[in-house]
C-alpha cells in the first residue's frame, strides 16, 4: 500500500529512516558487545515507535514485520534466545524487508517482499531452538523407557506393549519429520521468491534536513528586512506616478505657452530623492539577498555522519561476503558538507570501501602469516581543509 497524505507520507518516511538506522546500529553494537545489555532498551523502543507509526498509517506488513522483531529482541534481552551469528542474520534479513516495505509505502514501488516467507524467517529465530530442545527431550524420554522395560516384562506384556511401541515410534518419526520443518535457525536465510530491486541501484537522496530554530528566527529576520524594502519601493512608486502627473501638467502648461518653474523645480527635487531611495534600495536587497543565500547554504551543510553511519552495516555484510573480519573506524562525522555533495559521495565511497574490503584488506590465513591482528580496520575519515572538503578511506 501506498501513504495517501504527502505531509503524512514524509513523516513517516523521516522517522522510519530514523528508526532503522539505529536499530541496525544497534545490532551491529550487540554483534561486537554481546555482554552488553544497555542498548536492549533503545532498540525496543525504536521498534516499538516504528511499529505503533505504521500501526497508525495502516502499513501492516511493517508493523507485522516490526513487530516480530521487537519480539525477537525481547526474548535476546530476556536471556530465551541466543544472539548467534545465524539469528543476527535472520534479524538484518528483517530489517532489510522492512526497508524495502517502507519504501514501498513512501514510493509506491512494489518492494517484492514476500510477507509469509519474511515472517516465517523471523519466527524461526525465535522458535527453532526451544522446540529443538523439546524435541530431544522427548527422544530421550522415549528411549529411557524403552530401556527401563526387562526381559521377562516383555515376554508377559508382549501383546500390550507392540501396539503401543508402534505408535510411539510413529509419533517419534513424525516429531523428527515437524522438527524437520521447523525454520531453523543454523540454516541460511532462504532467498525472496521475488526479485527485490537493488537499493544501491536506486539515487541516494536526502529528502528531508533538520533546522535548528535560531536558523528559522535568522531567515524570519530576513524576512521582516525584505517586507521593509517593500514597503519603501511601494512608496517610491507612489513618488513616480506624482512625477508622471507633474510632467504631465508641465507639458499641458508648454501647449498653453504658460511656464511652469515651480512644477520642473519639484520634478528635479523628486527625481534626486527618487534616485537615491532606489540606490538604497537596491544596496539593501543586496545584503538582504546575499544574507539569505549564506543563512540557506548554511541549513544545506549537512554532517558527513549522514552518510558515514550508512557503511557500518555495508562493511558487516561485505567482510562475512569475503570472509574476513573488518573493523570500521570513523572520524571526522562531524565535518559538514552541501547536501548535493553527500549525495553524489555515497556510491563512489561504497565502490572504495568494497575494493578495500575485496582487495586491500588479507584474508585471515594471510594475516596470520603475516603477524597482523586477525582483525582489520578500515578508517574512513572525513576533514576540512583550506579550500576543500577531504574524505579517505584508509585499510
Amino acid at each position: 500500500m501506498t501513504i495517501e497524505d504527502e505531509e503524512l507520507r514524509n513523516l513517516y518516511q523521516t522517522s522510519s529512516e530514523e528508526h532503522l538506522q539505529k536499530l541496525n546500529n544497534g545490532l551491529l553494537y550487540l554483534e561486537a558487545h554481546p555482554e552488553d545489555k544497555t542498548p536492549f532498551e533503545e532498540l525496543l523502543r525504536e521498534a516499538h515507535s516504528l511499529k505503533g507509526d505504521s500501526r497508525m498509517l495502516g502499513v501492516n506488513d511493517v508493523e507485522t514485520l516490526i513487530h516480530q522483531i521487537e519480539h525477537i529482541l525481547g526474548t535476546i534481552y530476556r536471556g530465551e534466545t541466543e544472539l548467534t551469528p545465524e539469528v543476527s542474520e535472520i534479524l538484518y534479513a528483517g530489517l532489510d524487508n522492512v526497508t524495502k516495505l517502507v519504501r514501498e509505502a513512501v514510493t509506491g514501488e512494489l518492494s517484492g517482499v514476500n510477507i509469509f516467507q519474511a515472517l516465517a524467517q523471523l519466527m524461526g529465530a525465535s522458535t527453532s531452538s526451544n522446540e529443538g530442545e523439546n524435541v530431544s527431550k522427548t527422544e530421550e524420554e522415549i528411549e529411557s523407557a524403552n530401556d527401563s522395560i526387562t526381559e521377562s516384562d516383555s515376554e508377559s506384556f508382549t501383546e500390550e506393549i507392540e501396539p503401543k511401541t508402534e505408535l510411539v515410534n510413529q509419533d517419534l518419526g513424525e516429531i523428527r519429520d515437524n522438527l524437520t520443518a521447523i525454520p531453523n535457525g543454523k540454516s541460511p536465510v532462504p532467498s525472496p521468491q521475488y526479485p527485490i530491486p537493488n537499493p544501491q541501484s536506486q539515487p541516494y537522496r536526502i529528502e528531508t534536513i533538520r533546522v535548528q530554530t535560531r536558523h528559522l528566527d535568522a531567515l524570519m529576520t530576513e524576512t521582516g528586512e525584505l517586507t521593509v524594502t517593500q514597503i519603501r519601493i511601494a512608496h517610491q512608486l507612489n513618488q513616480i506616478e506624482e512625477i508622471a502627473a507633474l510632467w504631465s501638467e508641465m507639458q499641458a502648461n508648454k501647449q498653453k505657452k504658460v511656464a511652469s518653474p515651480e512644477i520642473e523645480q519639484r520634478i528635479e527635487a523628486s527625481l534626486k530623492q527618487l534616485l537615491t531611495f532606489a540606490q538604497e534600495n537596491v544596496a539593501r536587497l543586496d545584503i538582504i539577498s546575499n544574507d539569505l543565500e549564506e543563512k540557506i547554504r548554511t541549513l544545506r551543510l549537512l554532517p558527513l555522519a549522514n552518510i558515514f553511519n550508512l557503511y557500518p552495516r555495508t562493511v558487516r555484510d561485505l567482510a562475512k561476503e569475503f570472509g574476513k573480519e573488518v573493523e570500521l573506524i570513523i572520524e571526522g562525522g562531524e565535518t559538514t558538507a552541501d547536501k548535493r555533495i553527500l549525495e553524489q559521495m555515497k556510491d563512489p565511497l561504497l565502490h572504495l570501501i568494497r575494493n578495500a574490503i575485496d582487495h586491500g584488506i588479507e584474508t585471515k590465513s594471510d594475516r596470520r602469516e603475516l603477524g597482523k591482528p586477525k582483525v582489520a580496520q578500515l578508517r574512513l575519515r572525513g576533514y576540512q581543509t583550506a579550500n576543500n572538503i577531504a574524505i579517505e578511506v584508509c585499510d
